[in-house]
């Protein structure tokens, strides 16, 4: 299908990010909001009643919360806002294309289409490059073709959820992104409580480089660090430094690297000492 219009349910972050990368690809981009507010220059901005604008469109974007997506494709069905032909896809990473069943009776194709794209601030540069970033995609065939042609035309890699995926691998893609914020977090305030000043920023050039191994290698082979290596006192020492929450994180994450490690050749023994300082040690027995 060639669906050069959108419309865009939601003006912020995500709506605006892909809605310049959208723009930037060629295709018409509107988008809907509740109040007037300034938008980049490549995008339309349309406050008002929904169906001029979401009628007029090839494909509808819901770029809003997860907890509103049902309200939004409810509102939809009672304006008669959406056509048969047309796509409506919401940007959720959580919910599959059953959200939007209210909107069945139209005949339009329904599905979701979720970047594995983190957008913090949607005027720079970084938040329109949508170029090789991975997009899950689900829903009813013709969603799944609109949603693909759209991928490819971002240049991104369209990955075909399979059904019921999706809460497993928005956990993961939590996980990736959002954690690790909440881990350089912890852990510039760990070195903070330990007397350091100085601290913010302190370990970008390191989480540089973790990246940078990660995407020439698999992960098992990009593992370094005292668990890679055996050294279970350090392990120990480490877990002695920490409270009883923080320790509770380093087990958690370090026993995840010790199954990576195991497999990449750790011989038993050493994973055998390695297991004990995770699982029971607390570093008062370091000798």
């Amino acid at each position: 299908m060639a669906a050069d219009r959108i419309t865009i349910i939601g003006s912020g972050r995500m709506g605006q990010g892909l809605g310049r990368a959208l723009a930037g690809a060629g295709y018409g981009v509107t988008l809907v909001g509740r109040r007037q507010r300034t938008v980049p220059s490549q995008l339309l901005l349309h406050v008002g009643d929904w169906p001029p604008v979401t009628r007029s469109c090839d494909v509808l974007l819901l770029a809003t919360p997860d907890d509103v997506v049902e309200a939004v494709a409810r509102r939809l069905t009672d304006e008669n806002g959406v056509g048969s032909d047309q796509v409506v896809l919401h940007l959720s990473g959580l919910l599959d294309h059953r959200a939007l069943d209210s909107l069945r009776p139209s005949g339009a194709a329904l599905g979701s289409f979720h970047p594995l794209k983190s957008v913090a601030e949607p005027g720079g540069a970084k938040a329109t490059d949508f170029a090789m970033a991975a997009v899950g995609i689900e829903g009813d065939d013709r969603a799944v073709a609109a949603a693909e042609t759209m991928a490819r035309r971002l240049e991104m890699i369209p990955i075909r959820l399979p059904p019921g995926s999706k809460p497993a691998y928005h956990a993961a893609a939590v996980l990736v992104s959002n954690y690790t914020v909440a881990l350089v977090h912890m852990a510039e305030r760990i070195v903070h409580e330990a007397g350091l000043r100085d601290e913010r920023g302190m370990f970008q050039r390191l989480l540089e480089g973790t990246v940078a191994n990660m995407a020439s290698m698999a992960p098992h082979e990009a593992l370094t660090g005292p668990i890679r290596r055996g050294d279970a006192h350090t392990v120990e020492a480490h877990l002695a430094s920490l409270s009883p929450g923080d320790q509770a994180v380093y087990r958690a994450l370090g026993l995840e690297a010790l199954r990576m490690a195991e497999a990449d050749g750790l011989s038993p023994d050493v994973a055998e000492r390695l297991q004990a300082a995770l699982t029971t040690g607390d570093g008062s027995s370091r000798s």
